[in-house]
Order: structure tokens, then sequence, then C-alpha cells
């Protein structure tokens, strides 16, 4: 989350949710950026909310996108994670019901 002056809040496996500045974040690779609707006080009071207490990064719970959302729109979820568990669970029942013929 681009939060101005060269810096970004975002959760990573290695320090969970923290600000860095935009090169840190990019490490090297092109960043792109994506508008919101969201007001931007209280997009920062979010922010600021999530480093008060910051939380691990967890893949399942609270992952980038979580946290993201969480600032953007006050609810935290990952729609990534919501459609990679569809996928599996389909593959599963694909396979569940290959096998019974």
């Amino acid at each position: 989350m681009w939060l101005g002056n060269g810096v970004v809040f975002h959760n990573a496996p290695e320090r969970g949710e923290h600000v860095s500045t935009v090169e840190d974040f990019a490490s090297g690779d092109v960043v792109s950026s994506k508008s919101t609707n969201a007001h931007p006080a209280i997009v920062l009071s979010r922010v600021g909310s999530r480093l008060t207490t910051p939380r691990a990064y967890d893949l399942f719970n609270n992952n980038c996108e979580h946290s993201a959302n969480h600032v953007v729109s006050g609810k935290a979820f990952s729609a990534q994670l919501i459609i990679g568990a569809a996928i599996v669970i389909a593959s599963v029942a694909l396979l569940l019901i290959a096998r019974k013929r």
C-alpha cells in the first residue's frame, strides 16, 4: 500500500507487516500501482492501527493480500487464497468422481 513520500506498507514473510521504502519493497523489480476508492485518511488510520501491533506473515491467515485489503476496505481477505482453495477442492472432487467410475 503506497503511503506517499516513497514509502509503502506491506507484509512480507521475513518481516511481517511493516513500512519500508519503495526501493526496498521492489528489490529491483518494477512496481505498478492501482487506485482504490478508499479514503486516504481512513487508510492511514488503518495502517497506523496495524503497525501498533504488526502481525506476522501467515500464508493462510495474514498474507500480503489480507493486509492490503484490510487497510483499503476494513476486511482482511485474500481472493487469491479463496480461488486457490476452490480449485483444490474442485480438483479433489473430480478425482474422487473419476475413481468411482
